[in-house]
């Protein structure tokens, strides 16, 4: 009877944290970091990928439901919002007796969409990204019947020699 080796880190610690993956990744944690948070090595964790689709889902879940997340934040920031903020203010009468008083008061945040662009162009890049392609044809192919001509080729065309 042939004797089992000891089990692979997949069923010993990725297997189980596999519910808590889509949460690291809304934290926003990178793959080398769960890895690291796994105790995986990162081509160990590639490999894994490749043979437990379970495992990309989870990844793909968890960073789609950050960009959403992120997304949200942005829109809020970019056109500002309201807020509520509490102060406490503690004051002690002439017999020395402590008293707590607390206001609420309502605050309008400006927008700043800095640190969230930079968050999505990082996570969402094919979304994100600053520069788009530009087709400067149009979309049509252009016959150019001097080209691969040389320097020479083309002085002797212009001076008909």
């Amino acid at each position: 009877m042939a004797k089992r080796g000891r089990k692979s880190k997949w069923e010993t610690h990725v297997l189980p944290n596999l519910d808590r993956i889509p949460k690291w990744r809304r934290d926003g944690m990178t793959e080398e970091q769960i890895c690291k948070k796994l105790d995986v090595g990162v081509s160990t964790f590639n490999t894994y990928k490749n043979k437990y689709p379970e495992l990309v889902e989870a990844l793909k879940k968890g960073k789609e439901h950050l960009i959403e997340e992120l997304e949200d934040s942005l829109y809020k920031k970019a056109i500002g919002f309201e807020y509520e903020e509490i102060k406490t203010y503690i004051s002690k009468d002439l017999d020395g007796k402590a008293t707590q008083r607390m206001e609420k008061f309502k605050k309008y945040a400006q927008p700043d969409t800095g640190a969230l662009a930079f968050a999505l162009k990082n996570l969402a890049p094919e979304k994100w990204r600053d520069r788009q392609g530009i087709d400067i044809n149009g979309g049509i192919e252009v016959n150019n019947p001097f080209k691969g001509l040389t320097t020479e080729e083309l002085k002797k065309l212009v001076h008909n020699d």
